[in-house]
């Protein structure tokens, strides 16, 4: 292959995977956005307020929002940073082995409001099966977001949860959630695997001579 034939086919490999990220974000605004997710978003804060009320006397004192801190206030005027501390703390008493957690979505991209959620990726290892059906899946859900409850009601979702070697693998793939975890992403506990995932970005970036600026853009709205 000269020169010439070997710039175009990484062009047309560049291309693929442009259109294929564009693809993704497109389906992730349309559901974001979806009837169901906003009737679910009201649910999910109303469910907040309520058991906040309920348990607030009981729970551990999160410091209120000093405008100094990362990330902004809950609906609470609490300090989401503190309240993100505390409950890494409490996340000893928890069976996975929990390689790394980071924060995502509007609390690192500056379009925060109080309401906002704050979503969380984990990667860890001895997560119970997925199976490989919509039930099973449901299952595995559900099961995840009971380990990793929110007992301070701030709105923080463990969005998405991979062991370390399915991140590699969708990262690999040109997954736009493991993208915006690279890219946008504030990591907020690791044991040392996030090196491993920045090498693996790194290597990526070189073998198809992306432009990290414009894999940035394309993210954006995620």
């Amino acid at each position: 292959m000269n020169s010439y034939d070997e710039a175009t086919s990484y062009d047309k490999e560049k291309k693929a995977i442009i259109s294929k990220i564009e693809k993704q974000v497109f389906e992730h605004l349309i559901m974001k956005n979806s009837a169901r997710k906003i009737i679910k978003n009201f649910l999910t804060k109303t469910r907040k307020l309520v058991l906040f009320n309920m348990y607030k006397n009981s729970m551990e004192e999160i410091k209120k929002y000093n405008y100094k801190s990362n990330y902004g206030y809950d609906m609470f005027g609490r300090d989401v940073e503190d309240g993100l501390n505390k409950y890494i703390g409490q996340l000893d008493k928890v069976k996975l082995k929990i390689r790394t957690i980071i924060v995502l979505g509007s609390r690192v991209k500056n379009r925060w409001t109080s309401n906002s959620d704050v979503d969380l990726t984990f990667v860890a290892d001895n997560l119970p099966d997925k199976g490989n059906n919509i039930v099973s899946r449901r299952i595995y859900y559900s099961q995840i977001n009971k380990i990793l409850s929110d007992t301070f009601f701030m709105g923080i979702e463990p969005s998405l949860c991979y062991s370390s070697k399915e991140f590699i693998a969708k990262l690999n793939d040109f997954d736009i959630h493991t993208l915006d975890a690279i890219l946008y992403g504030k990591v907020i506990y690791d044991d040392g695997f996030w090196i491993s995932v920045e090498r693996e970005y790194a290597q990526i970036v070189k073998k198809y001579r992306l432009d990290p600026n414009i894999l940035k853009e394309k993210i954006l709205l995620v």
